[in-house]
């Protein structure tokens, strides 16, 4: 089992998700900080998004096949937010970018 925590050997496996913090600049490594221009992304993330990108990226609640993955995608992703959180309501509870759930 990895040593994922807080210790040394942690911090190098958990910097070695984000493959932005994989770059060199004039031999040291670069540092990021976040900022409301945005934030580095594990590969994980970036995976996720490409995924979602190249099969289901549609509107929600239509009928085409990729509106109905994308919207059961939503849902698996409000409830996994909720139970988290430990949100009341599970995923019924949790909105992301404002978005207003009525067909």
């Amino acid at each position: 089992m990895s040593d994922k925590g807080l210790t040394s050997n942690g911090i190098t496996a958990r910097r070695a998700d984000f493959p932005s913090l994989q770059r060199i600049h004039n031999g040291f490594p670069l540092a990021y900080l976040d900022g409301p221009a945005g934030t580095q992304m594990p590969r994980q993330v970036i995976d996720a998004i490409s995924a979602y990108y190249t099969t289901c990226n549609a509107n929600t609640h239509g009928q085409f096949v990729t509106t109905l993955e994308s919207d059961q995608m939503l849902e698996e992703a409000r409830q996994a937010v909720a139970t988290f959180l430990g949100a009341p309501g599970g995923g019924k509870t949790i909105s992301f970018g404002g978005q207003h759930d009525d067909p």
